[in-house]
């Protein structure tokens, strides 16, 4: 089973946050029978991805659009997908993955949120994703998306689009859930 985790590619974000999203990463990569499936940036908690992966002999599969490729030559990914643009991309992430973990991240981050709940919703796939809500990072983006649902907006409630935590180890229960 592959999990395509969407986060930050900075290394300034706060200190705590990186520090607990690293750790989330640390004990997701620690789940059996769960391989990782990444934007192939290898910088900040993209880094930690890579790594955390590769040093529990899981497979890596970065997928980056050619404006990115360079970032290749840091890593040695088991498998590699060269798109010519960001949209490409994500169509190739959302092909070979079964579950989301949306990590607090930027405009990337958030552009893979909403196209996969776009994927799930247009072509009723049933994609796992889970956003890892600590601090309160997406609180303000879902209280938007409430909103777009309260006004009519959106026709089905959030909970069928996604799952949303703060709790790491709920987190890997959902994970573990998924793969059983």
């Amino acid at each position: 089973m592959n999990i395509f985790i969407g986060c930050s590619a900075r290394s300034i974000i706060p200190k705590d946050e990186f520090d607990s999203c690293s750790k989330l990463i640390t004990e997701v990569a620690k789940i059996p029978n769960l391989d990782l499936v990444f934007g192939a940036y290898y910088k900040g908690l993209m880094t930690v991805c890579y790594d955390e992966f590769k040093a529990n002999n899981k497979r890596v599969l970065g997928a980056t659009p050619k404006i990115y490729e360079e970032c290749l030559n840091e890593m040695n990914c088991d498998d590699v997908v060269i798109t010519d643009t960001t949209m490409e991309r994500f169509n190739e992430i959302y092909k070979v993955s079964d579950i989301f973990l949306i990590l607090p991240g930027g405009l990337g981050t958030l552009t893979e949120l909403f196209n996969a709940i776009e994927e799930n919703r247009t072509n009723n796939h049933n994609k796992k994703i889970i956003i890892y809500n600590k601090n309160y990072f997406y609180t303000p983006i879902i209280q938007g998306l409430y909103k777009m649902y309260e006004n009519k907006y959106i026709d089905e409630p959030l909970t069928n689009y996604f799952v949303i935590e703060s709790d790491e180890d709920k987190i890997i229960e959902l994970i573990k859930k998924e793969i059983d």
